[in-house]
């Protein structure tokens, strides 16, 4: 499957390490990394970003999943939808 996701713009685009990474790095590499090896890998534009955020990681991702629990309860049949 990963050669045709691969080759797929649109595809690509739904996947979150290839708007990461970018869709050239990741068909480059031929494989969807970690997002966390983004840290390792581009590691002066994620202190820049990091510096740049205004908050950190873990408050970003605390709301990010407050807002999807918060929604599953009320519908929790659209939680793949809601993931998205």
């Amino acid at each position: 499957m990963l050669p045709g996701l691969l080759a797929d713009d649109a595809a690509l685009r739904q996947v979150e390490e290839a708007r990461i990474f970018g869709d050239d790095w990741v068909r480059t590499l031929g494989a969807l990394p970690n997002e966390y090896l983004y840290y390792y890998y581009f590691t002066r534009e994620s202190v820049a970003a990091i510096d740049g955020a205004g908050r950190t990681r873990g408050e970003s991702l605390l709301e990010q999943q407050s807002r999807f629990y918060a929604a599953v309860r009320e519908r929790p049949l659209q939680a793949l939808a809601e993931w998205g």
